[in-house]
This record gives C-alpha cells, sequence and structure tokens, in this order.
C-alpha cells in the first residue's frame, strides 16, 4: 500500500514547488504528513488549556491613533477644500470649469506624504478630472500649470521631493488647524 501514488498539494515542507502545483508522494508520506499537523494542533490547544496560559492579543480590527488621525484628517482637508472651492469657483472643477465639484483633488498625489495635507497642493474637482489625471498625467501637468501658475507648481514640485514623517502630535496640530479654520469660515 505504501507504494501508491496520491495526487495531493504540496505544503512547501518537503520540496521546492512553489506554486501548489500537484506533488506525488505515496499515500503513507500523506497519512502521516496529517498525523503530524493533527498532532502540532493538539499541542497547541493542550498549552491553550493550561492555567495561567495568556493567548497572544489579536490586533485584528483595532486601529492605530496615527491611522485614525490620518483618516480624520483626510475627511476634514476633503471637506474644507470642497466648501473653499465651491465659493471661490462657484461650484466648479478647478481645472475643466465645466463640471460641479465631487472630490478633493490632490495635484501632486497625496502619496507624497509632505504634501497629503497641505491645502495648497489640494483642490476641488470632478471626477472625471481626477481619475482622468492618474492616466495622463504629463498632459495634466501642463493644466495644473495653468490653473496655479508655473512658480507655485514648481514649489510644490520641490517640496515634493522632501520627505516627511508625521508625528501623532504634528497630526494632531494639523487637525486642530484645519478644524479652527472651518468653524473661521476659512
Amino acid at each position: 500500500m505504501g507504494s501508491e501514488i496520491s495526487q495531493g498539494y504540496c505544503d512547501y515542507s518537503h520540496c521546492d514547488n512553489r506554486g501548489g502545483f500537484p506533488v506525488s508522494m505515496t499515500i503513507a508520506e500523506f497519512k502521516a504528513q496529517q498525523v503530524e499537523a493533527a498532532t502540532r494542533k493538539g499541542k497547541r490547544a493542550e498549552k491553550a488549556a493550561l492555567p495561567g496560559h495568556k493567548p497572544k492579543a489579536k490586533r485584528r480590527g483595532r486601529k492605530s491613533e496615527r491611522a485614525i488621525l490620518a483618516k480624520k484628517l483626510d475627511s476634514l482637508v476633503s471637506m474644507f477644500v470642497r466648501l473653499r472651492d465651491k465659493k471661490a469657483n462657484n461650484g466648479l472643477c478647478f481645472l475643466c470649469r465645466i463640471r460641479p465639484i465631487e472630490v478633493a483633488y490632490h495635484i501632486i498625489p497625496r502619496g507624497r506624504m509632505i504634501l497629503r495635507w497641505d491645502l495648497e497642493n489640494v483642490r476641488g474637482g470632478c471626477s472625471p478630472c481626477n481619475f482622468g489625471e492618474k492616466n495622463h498625467r504629463l498632459l495634466y501637468r501642463e493644466k495644473h500649470i495653468g490653473a496655479i501658475g508655473a512658480l507655485k507648481y514648481a514649489e510644490l514640485e520641490a517640496r515634493a521631493r522632501e520627505t516627511a514623517k508625521f508625528s501623532v502630535g504634528d497630526l494632531r496640530d494639523l487637525k486642530a488647524g484645519i478644524e479652527r479654520r472651518l468653524r473661521e469660515g476659512f
């Protein structure tokens, strides 16, 4: 019986097969592997049943204070910019001036952390301009220069090359500043 071939799937413990392709092994090897896995599982259960054993804390679902602040800042900046630009541009996209403002649009992508919450880098825009810019960055670069001026665009590009790591305190200060400006009416 031990010489029969079974089509199982590789668990990467005994071979170089990394794609999960069928691996030929004997039925005895396959059953021995299952027994070994059950033994490991049983040992974990026995250890968990011991008095005084503390299971490892799970972090699922809990976000850090920094992540929560960053998400709140994203929402605040978006709301602030859309309200500010609706007043300034009669509610129209800052690029095309045709469609209404739907989103907060980052001139320099928000992945550049130093400019992510910079109110000079964020403008109210329509969804087609926002998504079109992602695919045609060079075309939109010219539109940005036309909309905000070459000097301002060059300043934003220069600042985008800098690195920034915001602490929790920095994020709290940014949040408080934007909330204050919202209360004061821009």
